[in-house]
């Protein structure tokens, strides 16, 4: 007698559990509350759908038990990602090591899971929400607001409580504690940081490389920057805006400094402007320009090597006026406008909202669930995956990859009923 599986959302991971378990032959229902599967997968990559990385490590994942993810991606590498998705018409295209469809549009991936499914059968029923589910004599009953399913295994993957407008709104949590999952607070991933200062209106829209660093204050103010450890520190183009910064790098810190402001703690970030050099270096490149272009004034000095906008922004920190004639600037202050461009602190006073983050940091903790098979071990019969789980990837296609593998780990046990 076939198994009887019931998917609880139609995202990556959903839909990837659904195919598996309907090629493994059960018998597979998907209920996705969205007018249609597949609408976060459409927003990744900017459109174009990062979907997994030559590069794969436990590293790339965070969690309070990230090593969760070791057995799971050594089952379902980067090759059997690629693979599972040519068997569905996916042609890839590696770009410095990150995966996209050879189309490079997320559309593209979206659509080939859902005729996939389909193709196996898999009965999909759209903008439809799960209510409640039950577990009782080894059996579930799945109540929506249009119509009531039994399952011998139910595969939660309604999605975390991030891009609420792409479908995930958080519900998925509830019906997990409703099962008797314990649930971790959860906070903003993968999103911008909001930072104190009046300045930042007037440099909006700069893109810059640079590294970024972020302390938690309230734990160590006590000793120097410069012995310090920091929460976390990634390096790429940043983005200056109106309200702080944002862009690869300040994703990748963000859910460090998500959980240390979700304790009331003061959080800092150190900017370097000036990634490529050390302080030495750079003083001695100031010392040049003075040299050579003795004529200009200190505003003037920059011109040709620093974003324009930030030029002020950068001179005022260090106590240097724009219009003094850059010959005249004391070798006190040049040290420390280096010192400027290599340490520029900023407040961080919070983050933007689940509403604008890729992801959430937080959820199922991953001790209740086995991860060769993804199945809650006091709850036979019970699949969690994707973002529902306390996992969340850096940036480079590791969030998708963990969905598409959980689904697959899941799919397959749903079907076997191990």
């Amino acid at each position: 007698m076939r198994q009887k599986v019931v998917v609880a959302g139609g995202g990556a991971s959903g839909l990837t559990a659904a195919i598996c378990a309907a090629k493994a032959g059960a018998q597979v229902t998907l209920i996705e509350q969205m007018e249609s599967t597949g609408k976060k997968i459409l927003a990744t990559g900017n459109g174009r759908c990062n979907y997994t990385n030559d590069f794969m490590d436990v590293s790339c994942f965070r969690g309070r038990h990230p090593e969760f993810c070791k057995e799971l991606i050594k089952q379902y590498g980067t090759k059997e990602i690629l693979d599972f998705f040519e068997s569905l018409g996916i042609v890839p295209k590696c770009k410095g090591g990150y995966y996209y469809p050879y189309s490079m549009q997320a559309l593209a991936v979206s659509e080939a899971l859902e005729k996939g499914a389909k193709h196996l059968g898999v009965q999909i029923f759209c903008h439809e929400k799960v209510l409640k589910i039950h577990r009782k004599n080894g059996c579930f009953k799945m109540m929506t607001d249009r119509r009531t399913l039994t399952a011998d295994a139910v595969i939660l993957s309604a999605g975390g409580k991030a891009a609420k407008k792409l479908g995930s709104d958080g519900s998925g949590y509830a019906l997990a504690e409703g099962l008797g999952l314990k649930v971790t607070e959860i906070v903003p991933a993968l999103t911008g940081l909001k930072c104190k200062g009046r300045f930042f209106k007037s440099i909006a829209g700069v893109r810059i490389w640079a590294g970024i660093s972020v302390y938690d204050d309230t734990v160590s103010s006590d000793i120097s920057i410069e012995e310090r450890q920091p929460l976390c520190r990634d390096t790429g183009e940043l983005q200056l805006t109106s309200y702080g910064i944002s862009g690869i790098p300040v994703f990748q810190v963000s859910r460090f400094a998500s959980w240390a402001l979700n304790k009331g703690h003061k959080v800092r970030a150190i900017i370097d402007f000036m990634p490529e050099f050390d302080m030495e270096r750079i003083r001695e490149m100031i010392v040049r320009r003075i040299t050579l272009m003795s004529y200009k004034t200190a505003g003037e000095l920059f011109v040709g090597w620093l974003p324009q906008k930030l030029i002020h922004l950068f001179l005022s920190a260090a106590a240097i006026d724009d219009d003094a004639a850059a010959k005249n600037i004391p070798v006190e202050k040049i040290s420390r406008l280096s010192f400027v461009l290599k340490h520029f602190e900023m407040e961080v006073t919070g983050t933007n909202t689940f509403d604008e983050a890729q992801v959430c940091a937080g959820g199922v903790d991953t001790e209740q669930i086995s991860p060769e098979t993804m199945m809650a071990k006091w709850v036979p019969g019970l699949y969690v995956t994707g973002e529902l789980l306390d996992i969340d990837g850096m940036c480079g296609g590791y969030n998708l990859h963990f969905a598409w593998a959980s689904g697959m780990a899941a799919g397959k046990a749903a079907a076997k009923g191990v």
